[in-house]
């Protein structure tokens, strides 16, 4: 009886502070390190918070950007290190999932800059280290003239990464794009208004090269192929057409192909529930081969899970 109820308490102690992790990692507050954990420097001031409808009062202007991937909440909060009267800025997004966070760290990411494995990931310009990882959208900055904090903001990001109950890795989609002739660091996830078309949402996005030529490549997946064929429609009816707009079928799917005014060469093939489309193109062999990779990776995956 006695052996029973201390395996009752050492379980109950096991769940219980693993839910105390989950739930601070829920709270952005909770992210800010302790005086102990972040030696030299302490909280100054009051931390701020704003839900996701009083953004505009800390970042008018820029507030738009966040909404459309979702921004739950902003807290707001300033370290200071007395010895050299330094001071850090600590902005803490919290969106709605793993996804629209990754999205809007991609969407304000350099494609060329100091990466860094902090979080999911993390990049470092001049007196800024924004990263991102789960939920959370981070962003800090050191005053301009003392780039001296540079490896402080590091210390500070790695503290407060650790925080966040979270796996480490790209949104899972991406691991069906082809690797040959991807830019580094391009991948992005658009919530809506792909490609500027205002119908048209929630697509999965990289960047290739090849030579002089630079394409985008576009995956959005849908529920069911009746949602993909209803996307594909709507793709082609926004078209601009120089040139009149041919059919297209290629190995696992049909679509079409156009010379857009504004856009240039696209184009577009559905297969069952998923749809890609290729911006940028001349080269049509490459373009083709991009979208028969993308579909061939994906058709392996659900042979795996099937």
């Amino acid at each position: 009886m006695i052996l029973k109820r201390v395996i009752l308490m050492v379980l109950f102690i096991i769940l219980s502070g693993s839910w105390q992790l989950k739930a601070r990692a829920a709270d952005s507050r909770d992210l800010l390190p302790h005086a102990d954990e972040f030696k030299g420097w302490t909280l100054t001031g009051k931390v701020l918070h704003f839900p996701a409808q009083d953004l505009w009062k800390h970042i008018d202007g820029a507030a738009e950007q966040y909404l459309a991937y979702s921004c739950v909440s902003l807290t707001v909060a300033y370290q200071h290190q007395e010895e050299t009267d330094s001071e850090i800025s600590v902005e803490i997004y919290r969106m709605k999932d793993d996804l629209t966070s990754f999205g809007i760290y991609a969407i304000q990411r350099p494609r060329e800059g100091e990466f860094l494995s902090v979080g999911a990931q993390g990049y470092q310009e001049s007196n800024i280290l924004n990263f991102y990882k789960g939920l959370f959208y981070i962003k800090l900055q050191a005053e301009p003239d003392q780039p001296h904090q540079i490896e402080s903001m590091r210390t500070l990001a790695e503290i407060m990464a650790r925080k966040i109950n979270s796996a480490i890795s790209l949104p899972v989609l991406f691991k069906n794009f082809p690797q040959a002739d991807l830019i580094p660091n391009s991948f992005n996830f658009i919530p809506k208004g792909v490609m500027g078309m205002k119908d048209v949402d929630f697509a999965f996005e990289a960047t290739y090269k090849k030579e002089n030529q630079e394409v985008k490549l576009f995956l959005l997946p849908h529920s069911d192929n009746v949602l993909a064929e209803k996307t594909l429609s709507l793709i082609k009816n926004s078209v601009r057409a120089q040139e009149p707009i041919l059919a297209k079928n290629i190995s696992h799917g049909m679509g079409f192909q156009a010379q857009d005014r504004y856009r240039g060469p696209i184009l577009a093939i559905q297969s069952g529930k998923d749809l890609v489309v290729l911006n940028g193109a001349t080269d049509q062999k490459w373009a083709e081969s991009l979208i028969i990779q993308i579909f061939n990776n994906l058709k392996r995956k659900a042979a795996k899970t099937d």
